[in-house]
Parts: C-alpha cells; sequence; structure tokens
C-alpha cells in the first residue's frame, strides 16, 4: 500500500524532526531535510550566519540516527552501531562538515552529537559518543 510508512522509518522521521527544530532553534538557522531517494547519506543541511562581523552565511550537513538500533550498551557508556562502512567514509570525505546526531526517542527526546572529519574513525566516534550516560 503507498503512502505508509514503516515503524522504523516514523521513528526516523521523528529524530530528523526533532533535530531539524533544534539547531534551527539553537543557530537561528533553517535547515533542509533530505528524504526518500534525496536522501544520499546526509538527512539535513543547515544554514546559519557566521557570528563575525560579515555575517557570511555557514552551512553543514547533518546524518541523524534514531533509536535503540543503533545503540549497544557497554555498561558505563553507549557504542553506536549498524552504521553503514560507504556511508561513514562518504562523511569523513565530504567538502562539507558533518555532524552525527543520535536521537533516544524518550520523552522528551535526547540528542548526542559529534562531528565528523576528513581523520575520524568508527572508533574515534565511539569514543566521542562514549560520554554518554548509560542509566541503570
Amino acid at each position: 500500500m503507498s503512502g505508509t510508512i514503516s515503524p522504523d522509518q516514523q521513528m526516523g522521521e521523528f529524530g530528523e524532526q526533532e533535530v531539524r527544530a533544534r539547531l534551527e532553534r539553537a543557530l537561528s538557522g533553517n535547515g533542509v531535510q533530505f528524504s526518500g531517494v534525496a536522501d544520499k547519506g546526509i538527512d539535513l543541511i543547515l544554514q546559519f550566519l557566521s557570528p563575525a562581523p560579515d555575517n557570511q552565511p555557514l552551512h553543514f550537513g547533518v546524518q541523524v540516527k534514531t533509536g535503540d538500533s543503533y545503540e549497544e550498551s557497554k555498561k558505563t557508556h553507549w557504542r553506536i552501531k549498524n552504521l553503514s562502512e560507504l556511508r561513514f567514509t562518504h562523511w569523513t570525505r565530504s567538502k562539507l562538515p558533518i555532524v552525527f546526531v543520535w536521537v533516544r526517542p524518550y520523552k522528551p527526546a535526547e540528542c548526542y552529537w559529534a562531528v565528523i572529519r576528513a581523520n575520524t574513525s568508527r572508533s574515534h566516534l565511539n569514543e566521542l559518543m562514549s560520554d554518554l550516560s548509560n542509566e541503570p
């Protein structure tokens, strides 16, 4: 049946909307969301004005992962899992800075982020995310 989206797609959409709203508020910026065939591994592009006197517009890409299928509890920290190696390589090679955001869909939602740079490894991403609290 067309027009029906799966629970995983609903979860992903929730995470992307939550992150977009938070970033737009925090940076007084505007986000463009990609979905469906337009999604090539970056969920959002955010534009905001530089705090410098010239107010130069700046941009960065955002990759959002939402829910338990991307987390693995390690007793004292969380570890990100199920990331595509190809997508990760694309993010590290991007000319645009990429912000990776993991959303835990609780009420209220919890968002954890890390900047992916050319020298970011998958293990380094997990180190960046390892400070996440693991509630008993």
